[in-house]
């Protein structure tokens, strides 16, 4: 992995892709079950964060992909951001 490139050397309409995450695929042998998919999203996020060495406070802006339909995960974007 690339080093963490100094803040100050980041513009304000920069675009930085500092990583990507996802949440395991199938049943995951039911581990899982008891988490809301807004809170998987989250960590999600939170994790991708961390493995990029990104403090939480320089995010302006999250892309979130989902494969289910709207009606399975209404409103979940915006509750993970």
């Amino acid at each position: 992995m690339a080093p963490a490139a100094a803040t100050d050397n980041i513009k304000p309409r920069d675009v930085c892709i500092v990583g990507v995450a996802r949440t395991p695929m199938g049943g995951f042998l039911g581990s899982l079950s008891s988490l809301h998919a807004t809170k998987l999203g989250s960590i999600v996020i939170e994790c991708a964060l961390k493995r990029a060495h990104v403090h939480a406070n320089l995010v302006q802006e999250v892309f979130f992909g989902n494969v289910r339909t709207v009606s399975a995960f209404q409103g979940g974007f915006e509750i993970v951001s």
